[in-house]
């Protein structure tokens, strides 16, 4: 999708979505976005996403999902002025899981109003991680490893599935895949849901 015509056919998409749920949509923030990952577009998946929170209030967040795990989406980010250089851990998380782990593919978050915000790094079905290799990864949260048995005690020490990276707030997810029928965060209709995969939120301080 790096046709300027397709470019400003999403714009005029991501501007409707905005409109509809009352976000005023900045284009000084949205188009560099659309530009910086333009090349990455064609195969990848997209969706809106809008937080009912006081921390989301007034902002659309964008989605884009599948993108090539050869490319860094947050060196992209960094190359094209999205976001700011930082020496917090979370600035070199993203290259360490790809030093350290199999990737499957990545994804990024940015806002309407906002800008980005977000990446994603998925990891292979068929290659969930556990959660003592993502703690010894050198920039992950003192709090993964802080906590692995308790992980452990509930069934879910190796089956990472995903890692998300929340730049403004220096916060990075763990998601996961495949939750085994032991898992004390089973739902009581014992299944579990993507909303309900137990997701570990952990400050990366």
């Amino acid at each position: 999708m790096s046709g300027t015509a397709e470019l400003e056919g999403l714009y005029a998409d991501i501007e409707e979505a905005a409109r509809l749920v009352d976000a005023p949509c900045a284009r000084d923030e949205v188009w560099p976005v659309l530009t910086t990952y333009a090349d990455l577009l064609g195969q990848a998946v997209i969706a809106f996403r809008v937080a009912t929170g006081a921390r989301g209030e007034g902002d659309l967040d964008c989605r884009f999902t599948m993108l090539p795990k050869d490319v860094d989406p947050y060196a992209l980010a960094l190359s094209s002025g999205l976001t700011d250089k930082t020496d917090h851990p979370v600035g070199a998380l993203l290259a360490d899981l790809a030093e350290h782990c199999p990737i499957d593919c990545y994804g990024i978050d940015f806002g309407v109003v906002d800008g980005f915000k977000k990446t994603w790094t998925f990891f292979p079905g068929d290659a969930l991680q556990s959660l003592a290799t993502l703690a010894a990864v050198p920039s992950a949260p003192r709090a993964m490893a802080e906590n692995l048995d308790f992980f452990a005690r509930h069934g879910l020490a190796h089956n990472a599935s995903l890692v998300g990276i929340d730049y403004p707030s220096r916060s990075v997810n763990v998601y996961f895949g495949e939750i085994p029928p032991s898992a004390s965060c089973r739902p009581p209709s014992g299944r579990c849901s993507a909303s309900s995969a137990c997701p570990s939120r952990a400050r990366s301080c």
